[in-house]
């Protein structure tokens, strides 16, 4: 149930939040494939052929931005608008890990949890809860990738898919957060990748979250 997935059943009974979690990421991942651009006329796979500005139907969704796709089969076009509205997205079920990111991080964030936007400058995004059980302070930062249905798995992209991750950083709970050293399989070489220090990182972000303002995750009205 709803109440299986709250913060408060995580702090009662971590194992049982745990399970809920998983299955609810096995679901979402079963339930909004990953967009590969395949042909929605024949099924087979489309070209793309470029981005251009989101039509005034698709700007009122909340889309800047739409891809164009051509099939190689039957010639067909078709349009893959990048909506940030989250019900839209929710709609067309069609998406890959900013539109995804975006619409599990409004689902646990309406379930009550403390969350955060994870961005990788190395072109990927999930997204972590606040689990109010283990690590310090009676809680840790636990992350969730809706495209892989991941749970807890920050070697993932380092280790599994062999990235290079030299930026990660966390934004939301009031904060901007450098979380690369969490996500590496070796820091020290990502340290030495860099062309700025971990000093320079921290100030550079001080700065943004001073001039722009700390992000604090809301639920989003549904539009």
């Amino acid at each position: 149930s709803l109440s299986d997935l709250s913060p408060a059943a995580a702090a009662a009974d971590p194992a049982r939040s745990e399970e809920g979690i998983r299955a609810m990421l096995r679901w979402f991942k079963e339930a909004f494939p990953y967009e590969r651009g395949t042909c929605a006329s024949c099924g087979a796979s489309a070209g793309y052929r470029g981005t251009v500005r989101a039509s005034r139907r698709e700007r009122g969704r909340l889309a800047a931005r739409a891809e164009l796709w051509r099939c190689g089969e039957c010639s067909s076009w078709q349009r893959f608008a990048r909506y940030n509205s989250v019900p839209q997205i929710l709609r067309d079920r069609r998406g890959r890990c900013g539109e995804y990111t975006n619409a599990m991080l409004q689902l646990v964030l309406a379930l009550g949890w403390r969350a955060r936007w994870v961005v990788d400058w190395t072109d990927h995004q999930w997204l972590e809860i606040w689990m109010p059980a283990g690590g310090e302070a009676g809680g840790a930062w636990v992350p969730l990738d809706p495209c892989e249905a991941a749970y807890d798995e920050p070697l993932l992209y380092s280790a599994g898919w062999g990235k290079n991750m030299t930026y990660v950083v966390a934004l939301g709970d009031g904060a901007l957060t450098d979380v690369t050293a969490r996500y590496t399989a070796d820091y020290n070489a990502t340290l030495r990748d860099r062309p700025l220090s971990e000093a320079q990182v921290a100030s550079a972000l001080r700065w943004v979250a001073h001039t722009k303002g700390a992000p604090r995750l809301q639920p989003a009205p549904w539009r």
